[in-house]
């Protein structure tokens, strides 16, 4: 029987914005020295949030989020339209009474340039051919868990990341001849099963296996000139690591993950050998009354986009969110602040390496002044660096900053603060 769900939390949000950004078009001249064009902007956005839980503990939470933005050039050179809209949402259901399943999903369609940190796409901000760009990022996910004995459980999850460029201008390859980009752009299946044990009432430890692949339908390295086009790219990975999770505080939570991966080779590796790396990971997670925060660290050997190539991967995410303020005319005031960078280093399909950085920061805040209209305002930066070890190859280096503030409505029906990213405020 399926169970009912009774409607516990919605929250419905509707506003416009203005603003400032300093780079909607990058400008190369002959000296290879490159100028941005800013520009300012009028934009209209909504979000819906809702969560739901029944008398057993089944839960289901959806999130919405549309942004679309008009922007003017500062030097007079034209005017563009642009936009953003996501949707994450996730499900748990107790099947029985040892056994439990999840599903998430997420989906986001967006024009590059409307893109912010809060987001959650910093690797299709980061892709040099990201300029210009339309694109969708989809992500699926299933899990079970699986009550083994007393202090014994195992979960198995399946999932698949799916890219597709929606538009985007040809990349010309010379001779006449252009690539069309649009269509399937990256696949990354994820498969990965636990075991895990309970150690005591604060901390428990797990071994885990993971397959994955990555697919494209072509690689390409793009600091040649023209850029040169190579077959498609499928990359198996199997992993092995361990994990350790533990309560440091009724607030504090660490988990610390610590293993190795062999990779088959990318197409441009001249060594078709498996390449054997280390996987580590460590992250915290606090939770309180008011807010919430996440800090962490990943390396692992794996690919930013996959018809680029894979090789070392390091990235570092932090989070922090919630209701700052407790004082009665400001207790439903919220604010959201997410960063995170990211390193790569992988070799072209002309055999040569290349490295790409990228990191982004975003900060949000809403005050609602009455209980229909709130106040919204914040900021976003954003800075990529694309470097070959080619000769006489220049650097791609992107920033990309924005200030806007606006007006919205707003509606719950318990009272509850709308969250800003899809994130429930803790109460």
């Amino acid at each position: 029987m399926i169970p009912l769900f009774p409607v516990t939390s919605v929250g419905v949000t509707a506003g416009a914005s203005a603003g400032v950004v300093d780079n909607v078009a990058e400008i190369r001249s002959d000296d290879g020295s490159v100028s941005r064009r800013g520009a300012v902007f009028e934009g209209l956005n909504a979000t819906l949030s809702f969560r739901s839980q029944n008398a057993r503990g089944d839960t289901l939470t959806l999130f919405t989020n549309a942004r679309g933005q008009y922007f003017t050039r500062f030097d007079g050179q034209g005017s563009d339209i642009t936009g953003t809209a996501s949707i994450t949402g996730a499900g748990r259901l107790r099947l029985g009474a040892f056994t439990q399943a999840e599903v998430q999903f997420s989906s986001n369609i967006s024009q590059a340039i409307s893109q912010r940190t809060g987001d959650g796409a910093l690797a299709q901000r980061l892709d040099p051919l990201s300029l210009n760009t339309t694109y969708t990022y989809s992500d699926v996910s299933a899990t079970i868990y699986q009550e083994l004995a007393k202090f014994w459980r195992l979960t198995a999850s399946t999932g698949v990341t799916v890219t597709t460029v929606i538009d985007a201008p040809p990349i010309l390859l010379g001779n006449g001849l252009q690539l069309d980009r649009r269509g399937i752009d990256g696949v990354a299946w994820n498969n990965r099963v636990s075991l895990i044990r309970t150690l005591d009432a604060r901390s428990s430890g797990d071994v885990a296996v993971t397959y994955r692949k990555l697919s494209a339908p072509y690689s390409i390295d793009a600091f040649s000139v023209p850029p040169r086009i190579g077959p498609p790219q499928d990359v198996h990975q199997l992993t092995l690591d361990v994990g350790y999770t533990r309560a440091l505080t009724d607030q504090w939570q660490s988990l610390s993950r610590a293993g190795v991966s062999a990779t088959t080779p990318a197409v441009a590796d001249p060594d078709q050998r498996p390449n054997v790396f280390p996987v580590l990971s460590q992250v915290f997670n606090y939770v309180e009354d008011r807010y919430y925060a996440t800090i962490g660290a990943n390396l692992s050997y794996s690919a930013i986009v996959p018809r680029l190539g894979t090789g070392p991967l390091f990235t570092a995410t932090a989070g922090l969110a919630g209701q700052p303020f407790t004082e009665r005319k400001w207790k439903n005031t919220v604010f959201a602040f997410s960063a995170s960078a990211t390193y790569s280093s992988t070799d072209s399909i002309a055999g040569q390496s290349y490295s790409i950085f990228g990191a982004g920061a975003t900060l949000e805040a809403r005050y609602p002044f009455t209980r229909i209209l709130a106040a919204h305002a914040g900021v976003d930066s954003f800075v990529s660096r694309s470097d070959s070890n080619q000769p006489n190859v220049d650097a791609i280096v992107s920033v990309r900053n924005t200030v806007f503030v606006g007006i919205s409505g707003y509606w719950s029906n318990d009272g509850a603060p709308i969250p800003l990213n899809g994130r429930t405020i803790p109460r």
